[in-house]
């Protein structure tokens, strides 16, 4: 079952997360915004913590009939690994050619090439800089692997009761894998699970519920972007009201037919991933080429951050249809079966 409010959100996220990086590399390479734009578009930020709960969701809601079974592991593994690595392959080796090209950036040792390949902690933004994200979402897709073998009640209290006390560890020495492990941005995977589980097993919800939860969330996301992301730890400030965002989005749906324009942004939602992977790639390099041989005034550095958000949308869309889902077939054949 698709739900179309959780695809809109899923091309929101990436959008948010595009025009934050967007902004930081035109002000870095081509054109100082100023500082209250730079704030504002900080607000970007936010898109990585909106995927997080996404992913929470995502895996509950697709996986509900599959707990208490260790057979299942091994497959949600693979299908995991399919939607994940080939298309972050394919584009971390273009980006190893961009970065020599444009930023002079030379990956010198093997460790350094496998350890980013393999989104390993401490390695995972080598190849493509967003990598450090998909670094926690391999490990929350590990943990939840685990405890598919459970009963899907006790798989969710064990796991959040598991992810809860990691990220009230207080960790002594310097390591990147204890920094995943006990980072309270894994509540924030915790927040989306609990969504799913209340949105299966829900029969009905009282029509003020999603409203009072849409209003909570929009209302934290302007104060975070007004008093900016800092003031609080980004679970709370970007975290909450990002799961409440998602929980009013999932239970309207529930109630009525999702609304026309959310099912004509459904293909912008399977190429999020796509997007969120593609504009890591295309932003470095044309920001630093575009400083090199442009003059650009405030309006043209405003401008040329709005050509990138629209450049990179259209480009990841072809990037999903001609690449990423080609390579989703291929090798689903031969990991999945």
């Amino acid at each position: 079952m698709v739900l179309y409010s959780i695809q809109f959100l899923r091309f929101a996220a990436a959008a948010l997360v595009v025009t934050h990086h967007a902004a930081h590399f035109v002000d870095l390479n081509v054109h100082t915004l100023g500082e209250r734009f730079m704030h504002v578009a900080s607000f970007g930020a936010s898109g990585v913590h909106i995927f997080f709960v996404i992913s929470g969701f995502i895996i509950v809601w697709t996986n509900h009939n599959r707990f208490g079974r260790a057979s299942n592991i091994s497959a949600f593994l693979k299908r995991r690994f399919v939607r994940i690595f080939p298309i972050y392959w394919a584009l971390a080796a273009i980006n190893i050619i961009l970065l020599d090209m444009f930023a002079n950036i030379n990956l010198h040792t093997v460790g350094e090439v496998i350890g980013g390949a393999m989104l390993l902690p401490g390695h995972s933004s080598k190849l493509i800089f967003v990598g450090w994200t998909l670094s926690f979402e391999l490990f929350f897709y590990g943990v939840f692997a685990f405890f598919l073998m459970m009963r899907q009640a006790t798989a969710l209290i064990a796991f959040s009761v598991l992810f809860t006390g990691l990220a009230g560890v207080v960790v002594s020495i310097e390591n990147p894998f204890l920094d995943i492990a006990t980072n309270s941005l894994l509540l924030e995977f915790v927040m989306g699970a609990w969504i799913a589980v209340v949105a299966r097993s829900a029969e009905s919800i009282p029509n003020w519920v999603p409203r009072l939860l849409l209003g909570a969330g929009g209302l934290g996301l302007i104060a975070t972007a007004i008093a900016g992301h800092d003031a609080l730890p980004t679970v709370i400030s970007f975290g909450v009201p990002s799961a409440l965002m998602v929980a009013g989005l999932v239970f309207s749906e529930r109630q009525s037919t999702p609304k026309k324009f959310l099912k004509r942004l459904n293909p912008l939602g399977d190429s999020s991933y796509s997007l969120y992977l593609a504009h890591a790639v295309l932003v470095p390099p044309i920001t630093i080429a575009a400083g090199r041989v442009l003059k650009f005034n405030d309006s043209l550095g405003l401008a040329l951050v709005l050509a990138l958000i629209a450049a990179c949308i259209f480009v990841s869309h072809g990037v999903y249809l001609w690449v990423e889902r080609p390579l989703i077939r291929f090798t689903r054949r031969f990991i999945v079966g």
